[in-house]
């Protein structure tokens, strides 16, 4: 069974929060902000990870069709940068806070690394809702013939 469409849901929620949290400690010194979204943060970082590796495995269990391996390749790539965002905001975060000389560039810094997880958090996420859909890839049973778009337009 393949856990990463369960996985990946809870890793959005959990860094959607804590990059809101950050961005609201950032403008406001409210240090609750500071500490929650940190705890969301690496919450979602661990979270990340294993949505990622899920999704690396998912590709070998899964039946995919032909068609749909460019999406899912843009997918893995997605998931993989924005994997790495996270690892670089982390490491940005905790750097901010250990050296005073670079501290105030650094939390610039770590702001718009926030902004640009976010960014591909939300780019990542819509390419997998939409090969769910387009593709009818799930994670418990086998791929089936492409879905059509509900005839609403017609």
């Amino acid at each position: 069974m393949n856990l990463h469409p369960t996985i990946v849901n809870i890793t959005i929620f959990v860094l959607a929060a804590g990059i809101l949290l950050e961005l609201l400690y950032f403008f406001t010194k409210n240090l609750q902000f500071k500490k929650y979204g940190g705890i969301l943060m690496i919450a979602g970082a661990v979270f990340a990870s294993f949505s990622v590796f899920s999704g690396l495995r998912a590709f070998s269990i899964v039946e995919i069709p032909r068609e749909a391996l460019p999406t899912v390749e843009t997918h893995r790539v997605s998931g993989l940068i924005t994997l790495a965002l996270i690892a670089v905001a982390m490491v940005l975060r905790f750097a901010a806070g250990r050296i005073r000389t670079l501290e105030k560039p650094l939390r610039w810094l770590y702001a718009a690394m926030l902004i640009a997880i976010a960014a591909m958090l939300f780019r990542t996420g819509s390419i997998g809702g939409d090969m769910a859909y387009k593709y009818q890839l799930r994670h418990d049973e086998p791929a089936k013939t492409p879905a059509q778009k509900p005839g609403f337009d017609e």
